[in-house]
């Protein structure tokens, strides 16, 4: 068996591979099956690893305790994952091909491809020193 410095191998896991997530919490995969057929408990997830449901296809590596998740793998068909773009600015744009949409407990912003925006909340404030645009084919107040 391959062995990795500081890393201890799970049976006849021994290198990255694709695995089923057979269980999640929060999220996270809980325990995987890999190709051999094999249910290992799963030790850790990078921090870009996206939000896990059972049936997804991961790639795993092993490690001490299980094995680690690396990322998730496209179901077929699915689009890819929005695009984030940092700038030397600072700033950062995000590109996706459907609605963007933003949630808090309470409160929601959706960006659709028609160019509709939708804010949601109990009170939306405007706050700026200079002057207050609206324009459009109609306004509607109240």
């Amino acid at each position: 068996m391959k062995r990795h410095a500081g890393i201890s191998p799970i049976d006849e896991l021994d290198a990255t591979t694709i695995a089923e997530v057979l269980e999640t919490r929060d999220g996270k995969a809980v325990s995987v099956r890999g190709p051999d057929g094999i249910v290992r408990p799963v030790a850790y997830h990078t921090t870009s690893t996206p939000y896990l449901h059972p049936g997804d296809r991961v790639l795993v590596a092993p490690v001490a305790g299980g094995c680690v998740v690396t990322d998730r793998l496209r179901a077929e068909g699915e689009p890819p994952a929005a695009r984030v773009e940092h700038h030397p600015d600072g700033g950062v744009s995000l590109w996706a091909e459907g609605t963007i949409r933003l949630f808090t407990q309470g409160s929601a912003i959706e960006i659709h491809p028609d160019g509709r925006i939708l804010v949601d909340g109990d009170a939306v404030t405007v706050d700026t020193e200079g002057r207050v645009r609206l324009r459009g084919e109609s306004i509607l107040l109240n």
